[in-house]
């Protein structure tokens, strides 16, 4: 005679472990609205990280001017005068010596690449007048922009 035992029976609730399809399919779907919503502001944080790198550029660029003002009479009117590289380190801004006079230069930094995408802050200048040094930034086009620089 068979003993009632406490073992389950293949069709008792208690047999079956694990997710259902449905279960998958709603939790993947919750999982893709979540990284839907968060990936555009991480991309606009990822880029605004790196427009130091055109920020340094610049700087960089700026330091190389001096040393050749130092040198000579007047500012470097081209990268090539200066040894300078035409893009950044990783290659997120390409470099310009914009104009150079006896009295001061300007420098610019145009996003490209994935940087490009960046709306806000796609050109970025320093502009050295009479020993005064201003910053600008700009968006597609000529629409000036604010808060690409640091403070």
């Amino acid at each position: 005679m068979p003993s009632s035992s406490s073992s389950s029976s293949p069709s008792s609730p208690s047999a079956h472990r694990g997710f259902t399809l449905v279960e998958m399919l709603v939790t993947l779907m919750l999982l893709s609205v979540l990284v839907s919503l968060a990936l555009p502001s991480f991309r606009s944080q990822w880029r605004a990280a790196h427009r130091s790198e055109g920020v340094q550029a610049l700087t960089a660029l700026q330091l190389a001017q001096e040393t050749y003002r130092s040198r000579q009479t007047r500012y470097a009117q081209s990268l090539t005068e200066l040894a300078m590289p035409d893009q950044s380190p990783h290659g997120r801004f390409r470099l310009s010596v914009v104009q150079a006079t006896p009295d001061g230069f300007t420098l610019e930094a145009q996003a490209q690449g994935d940087q490009a995408r960046d709306d806000r802050c796609q050109r970025l200048r320093l502009v050295l007048t009479q020993g005064q040094v201003s910053l600008f930034s700009f968006a597609a086009g000529q629409t000036a922009t604010a808060g690409c620089w640091p403070q």
